[in-house]
């Protein structure tokens, strides 16, 4: 019997390091090893050795923290393991041989990505004494190149072994004991198959050699590299910053900006990808959004890779995207529409008015013209020169990029922008794009002009990547602060698909990010008009907290003003997008009156009070002309907080803060002009910058908050779930 169990090891496996071993073949040596939680992995073993034909063939697989080991000599054995702390872990396994019941523990302690120690009770029985193995390994240089040692008390046998991989794809694996026991392992990796080679000999046994075929869910490294791959990536939908559950009128979001700017940028760095096949199905996405893909895409292009794009028809924004693209191809009947750029105010005030409603407010800052909207019949000066203002600024870029893409001078542009509606014939006349093809011709122009390629799916393309580390990578956590801020939870609308920018929630996720040692760098992601002051500096406070544990670096998507410039203004780094919407630093307090609204339709409202400003907020009456006074104090106090504060972080005068401020927005371009961001940059640029100032290429990417469920989530998963079968 004790022969039996012992021999295990020696009929299935050559030998297995206790300390090393962490995927499937964990189920044989070291069930502790299970506790990476790797996706699914699955290993064939044939005995070449063996006496018998029956009793040469094994099984072993690992999904998530279960595995389980299949062989005729030990019938079925079953394992679990399971993290206690970053750490350190155990897993425990069960099996049964000739009507006994035996069981192994396993234990695994990894301290750093250096070290690991293993340590195993095996066979553990009724009235029968166990055998211990403990095993050490050690990585000197990195993950590549690993010195093990491993004991059996049993046996009173020491075995030493170096484990290397030379080449990507290729690893090679010696151990050798004093008693001149010698074993090799040979192995080939190829993504998500492997095959490999094990061979044992020693002066009391003959030759042992043990053949595997393997498979993993997720990509392992490539000893075989081609090239000539094609990414084919299809744009539809609405793309944001997250992920929306289900709503009644708004659209769902196909895509969130990280997952493109992650899909191009790992594209751009594989040199089996030499190109991608672009595919625009009217996706709709804001401006600055749109310039952050094309910053990608650029980028991408720059390496000396191919950019082919197959549009049915391309609106203004959607061209933007693509103009610099290699080949643009659209419909025969298709249409490029480039009709120029609007900017629309609704004024409310005559609606109001015939409602019976007032809009009463009190403002600091002669650009804070949000109650304008509301209270005035007509522009103010001030927000004309804004609005004008930014489309001058928007209008020159997309002129200048045209202009770069198309070889076109910008005179030549603003003709092409003032005729702005162009059938699919006209625009190749125009040079707008390069081809007019049906769908269907697309592989074959592509073959003809590129050679022979292979396509690779943005789905299959998007799987995990094994990770050979013993320590979790250190994170990068990117926060989105989405929507307008309030107090209380960030909470996402089902009614109209929209999201809040949540004080609590935010303080919360900050509050955990920075007491989390995995944590190395936060990534504050903006997409917020402002809100509620108070809650802005709630969530100011918590990252100024943050900010001298941790770098806090700062990604403004579409839009970071007011409120969302108040919770920005403390990064240690601000990025912005050329045109993202930014600053408006200033404040103001409104409600509307509608005593009117009731009298007309026949209602009336008896109020008492107690003070003579109780009713002071009340929809009953305007401010009088005391309450305007206190309450344009109390605006001038926080206006005075708001510059000083930016003053301080921007290491500005408050006279400088107060003539940039006033309220007045600014685009991303500006805003770098007048010092209130520090650098133009996608999310992406914000990524790489954190990773340089931690001094870490290789790391955890975090989103927070979290998806939660939801119908749409659920039926992506399961989407995804069966195309990647």
């Amino acid at each position: 019997m004790t022969q039996i169990i012992l021999g295990f090891l020696i009929a299935i496996n050559l030998f297995l390091p206790v300390s090393s071993t962490d995927d499937a073949l964990a189920n044989f040596i070291n069930p502790a090893g299970l506790s990476t939680a790797r996706n699914f992995n699955l290993y064939y073993l044939y005995n070449f050795s063996g006496q018998n034909f029956n009793q040469n063939h094994s099984v072993a697989l690992q999904v998530k923290n279960f595995g389980l080991a299949v062989s005729e000599l030990r019938g079925v054995k079953f394992s679990l393991g399971g993290s206690l702390s970053k750490s350190f872990s155990l897993g425990a396994s069960y099996y049964k041989v000739v009507g006994r019941h035996f069981g192994d523990i396993g234990i695994l302690a990894r301290p750093n990505r250096y070290l690991s120690i293993g340590l195993v009770i095996e066979s553990i029985a009724h009235r029968r004494p166990a055998n211990y193995l403990v095993g050490i390994g050690i990585r000197p240089i990195n993950e590549r190149w690993t010195v093990t040692a491993d004991y059996s008390y049993h046996k009173k046998k020491l075995m030493l072994g170096l484990e290397t991989e030379p080449i990507a794809g290729l690893q090679l694996k010696g151990y050798y004991s004093p008693d001149r026991t010698v074993a090799l392992q040979i192995g080939i990796s190829q993504a998500q198959y492997g095959l490999g080679l094990f061979y044992k000999k020693n002066q009391n046994l003959a030759d042992k050699a043990i053949g595997y075929l393997s498979f993993h869910k997720e990509i392992r490294h490539k000893l075989l590299r081609s090239k000539n791959h094609l990414l084919e990536i299809t744009l539809h939908g609405r793309i944001d910053e997250q992920k929306s559950g289900f709503s009644l009128f708004g659209a769902p979001v196909s895509f969130t900006i990280y997952e493109l700017l992650s899909l191009i940028n790992k594209a751009k760095d594989d040199n089996e990808v030499s190109g991608i096949i672009l595919r625009l199905q009217n996706p709709q996405m804001g401006f600055s959004t749109t310039q952050e893909l094309k910053l990608a895409l650029d980028d991408f292009r720059a390496r000396g890779k191919k950019i082919f794009v197959y549009a049915p028809n391309l609106n203004l924004t959607n061209y933007y995207l693509v103009c610099n693209a290699d080949k643009i191809i659209i419909h025969p009947v298709g249409e490029v529409a480039i009709l120029g750029i609007t900017t629309q105010a609704t004024l409310m005030k005559g609606a109001l008015d015939k409602l019976g409603i007032t809009a009463d407010y009190e403002r600091i800052g002669k650009y804070k013209n949000a109650p304008e909207f509301y209270a005035q019949d007509s522009l103010s000066p001030e927000t004309y020169e804004v609005l004008n203002s930014i489309l001058d600024n928007c209008y020159q870029e997309i002129v200048k990029t045209f202009a770069r893409a198309r070889n076109k001078s910008e005179e030549e542009v603003i003709a092409d922008l003032d005729c702005g509606l162009f059938t699919s014939s006209k625009a190749k006349e125009q040079k707008l794009i390069d081809l007019v093809l049906y769908e269907d011709q697309l592989d074959s122009f592509i073959k003809a002009e590129f050679g022979k390629f292979k396509k690779i799916s943005q789905n299959n393309y998007q799987q995990e990547s094994y990770n050979y580390r013993w320590r979790p990578l250190p994170k990068i956590t990117i926060i989105y602060a989405e929507g307008e801020i309030t107090e209380g939870e960030s909470r996402f609308n089902p009614l109209t698909g929209t999201r809040n920018c949540g004080a609590k929630t935010i303080k919360k996720l900050l509050e955990e990010a920075r007491a989390d040692p995995e944590v190395k760098a936060i990534i504050l992601r903006i997409d917020s008009p402002g809100g509620d002051g108070f809650a802005s500096d709630l969530i100011w406070r918590e990252l100024y907290l943050t900010k001298n544990k941790k770098p806090v670096i700062v990604s403004m998507g579409s839009v970071a003003a007011s409120g969302g410039y108040y919770i920005a203004m403390l990064g240690n780094k601000i990025f912005a997008m050329p045109t993202t919407i930014t600053g408006s630093i200033g404040v103001f307090s409104m409600k509307f009156v509608t005593q009117g609204l009731y009298e007309k339709i026949g209602i009336k409202r008896i109020q008492l009070k107690r003070g003579v400003h109780a009713d002071m907020f009340s929809q009953e009456r305007t401010f009088t002309e005391d309450e305007r006074m206190v309450l344009k104090e109390q605006l001038s106090s926080f206006y005075e907080q708001f510059i000083s504060k930016v003053a301080n972080a921007r290491n500005l005068s408050l006279a400088y803060v107060d003539s940039v401020g006033q309220g007045r927005i600014w685009t991303g371009n500006e805003a770098l002009d007048h010092k209130l961001v520090d650098s133009l940059g996608s999310l992406w640029t914000a990524l790489e910058y954190a990773k340089d100032l931690i001094h870490q290429r290789e790391v955890i990417v975090e989103i927070l908050p979290k998806e939660k469920f939801s119908i749409h989530s659920l039926t992506r998963l399961l989407f995804n779930m069966l195309t990647n079968l």
